[in-house]
C-alpha cells in the first residue's frame, strides 16, 4: 500500500501533537540561555532576572522593577547552567533544577525560575 507524501505527513503532525517532544523550539539549557526570571522565596523583593549580554561574558542582574542593580561575569557553563561571579558573591543559574542560587557573603539565598529564553 502506498501512502501519499500528505497524508504522511498530516499524519505525523498530529502524533507528534500528543507528544511532550518539540522539534521546532531548542530546549533552553546552559549553552544557549540569554534571560532568566525568577521569583524569592516570601519576604524578599518579588522577582530578580538576568540577562546575558551579547558579545561577551556578562549578565545582568535587574530587580521586580528592571532596575539594573549588579553586572555579573560568567565564569563557566554546562549542559544545564550558568555560573556567574560578581567580587566574592557567586550565582549558579540552574536550568534543570529550575533555580538561581546565590552564595553572598556567605550566605545562600534560593529564587525559582519561572520564565527563560534563549
Amino acid at each position: 500500500m502506498k501512502i501519499s507524501t500528505t497524508l504522511f505527513t498530516s499524519l505525523f503532525v498530529f502524533l507528534l501533537s500528543f507528544s511532550n517532544v518539540s522539534i521546532f523550539a531548542a530546549e533552553v539549557k546552559g549553552n544557549n540561555v540569554r534571560y532568566v526570571n525568577a521569583r524569592w522565596e516570601e519576604g524578599k523583593e518579588k522577582k530578580v532576572s538576568f540577562t546575558k549580554q551579547s558579545n561577551n561574558n556578562q549578565w545582568e542582574e535587574h530587580n521586580q522593577w528592571n532596575d539594573r542593580r549588579y553586572l555579573w561575569e560568567q565564569i563557566n557553563h554546562d549542559e544545564w547552567s550558568v555560573y556567574l561571579k560578581m567580587g566574592v558573591d557567586k550565582a549558579q543559574i540552574d536550568l534543570f533544577k529550575q533555580k538561581i542560587i546565590f552564595e553572598r557573603n556567605g550566605v545562600k539565598e534560593v529564587a525559582d525560575i519561572f520564565d527563560k529564553k534563549d
